[in-house]
């Protein structure tokens, strides 16, 4: 797939179908939603990295789809017995329609042995579809 992508910061591609393998190449983007095996999420999403203006140019305005960024309420419940526990609920607090992708940090010592959730560089990768409400870990 290649093409023009539209004049904002951030740009999501629901996959309707499971996908087999992605392969990608990407300049000025940096590409979510693919694991290190090339097996993918049920949604990819499309970063713009940022260039710094030089100094004396103006801002471009925001789109309205890089105004706000999406909105979660993450919670952590921890267990401290004898065996140290934490359960992590993310709740999508910004309106449906648009795919939740971010980093959550770990607790230090924290490790995920909920099946299917990633982790990298010490973040669970979130990738929440577009209808999709929460996820906990």
């Amino acid at each position: 797939m290649e093409g023009k992508l539209p004049g904002r910061s951030t740009v999501q591609i629901p996959l309707r179908l499971p996908v087999h393998r992605v392969d990608s190449t990407v300049r000025g983007w940096t590409l979510e939603g693919v694991h290190e095996n090339g097996t993918a999420d049920r949604q990819l999403q499309l970063t713009r990295v940022r260039q710094e203006k030089p100094p004396g140019e103006g801002k471009t305005p925001l789109t309205e789809a890089e105004a706000l960024p999406p909105f979660v309420i993450v919670n952590r419940h921890l267990l401290l017995g004898l065996e140290w526990r934490s359960s992590t609920r993310i709740r999508r607090v910004s309106p449906p329609g648009t795919a939740v992708v971010l980093e959550v940090p770990l607790l230090e010592g924290e490790s995920v042995v909920t099946d299917g959730v990633r982790v990298k560089d010490g973040n669970v990768l979130v990738n929440m579809g577009p209808n999709q409400h929460g996820m906990t870990w």
